[in-house]
């Protein structure tokens, strides 16, 4: 089957790393959207504030620095693998720690922890969860697509399956979390959906690692293929 040409069929060999890519889109999805439909009403009633220009303005200084964080990792940096051998201990535990498929378990991680502080009953730690969620998000997104680009090898027919696949993951948890995030508030206590996302995220961290280190083996790189992808993206784009 296809969707607007694209194939939905991930080839044997890909579907369980598009699997975890796809439910890493889910749970940050799902995290930013749950924050981003009921922030007003946390604001509010949990913390009293009044007015609601306050809790417009952390949701804006979110994105701005979202923005600043991603201008900052786009920046093209030093070929760490050219000097790996002579990195000290330190730096090449960094890249180990780091590096694909780890750098999208970090973000869950933080978006476990970030969950968690936002249930925090001191205001300024609701407001610095609050803050920081957008970065996150864009970080993950970010790296979540490299992975996609990495496992497709070059393909950009797998390339944009992969893509297909973890949107729409993305948008039906989007509407799922819009759905259930006043529900949850309203007939279970204040801080169940931020419980509910915190938990999905840790319980994931855990699967998406160990799943990635027991189970799936990773592309060596993909350097020159980012070019070719991209090229094929770009001329879908100027088709449609």
């Amino acid at each position: 089957t296809t969707t607007d040409g694209i194939s939905c069929w991930v080839p044997r060999g890909y579907r369980l790393p598009s699997l975890l890519i796809s439910m890493a889109y889910f749970c940050s999805h799902c995290s930013y959207m749950m924050v981003s439909s009921m922030y007003a009403l946390y604001y509010r009633e949990q913390h009293g504030w009044s007015m609601a220009m306050y809790a417009g303005f952390c949701q804006c200084a979110g994105e701005n620095l979202a923005g600043l964080a991603m201008r900052l990792v786009s920046t093209p940096g030093s070929d760490s693998e050219s000097v790996e051998d002579k990195s000290p201990c330190w730096r090449r535990l960094w890249n180990l720690l780091f590096s694909k498929p780890y750098d999208v378990a970090w973000c869950l991680f933080f978006w476990a922890c970030l969950n968690a502080g936002f249930m925090s009953p001191w205001t300024p730690g609701t407001v610095i969860a609050h803050v920081l969620m957008a970065t996150v998000y864009v970080i993950l997104s970010k790296n979540a697509m490299e992975m996609c680009l990495l496992y497709a090898e070059g393909d950009p027919d797998l390339f944009l399956t992969l893509q297909n696949l973890a949107r729409n993951v993305e948008q039906s948890r989007a509407a799922l979390a819009c759905a259930a995030g006043p529900l949850l508030y309203d007939f279970v206590d204040p801080n169940a959906p931020f419980i509910a996302t915190a938990s999905v995220c840790g319980v994931f961290l855990i699967i998406y690692s160990v799943t990635f280190r027991a189970c799936v083996s990773v592309p060596e790189g993909y350097g020159d293929d980012e070019e070719t992808v991209e090229e094929y993206v770009d001329s879908e784009e100027e088709d449609e």
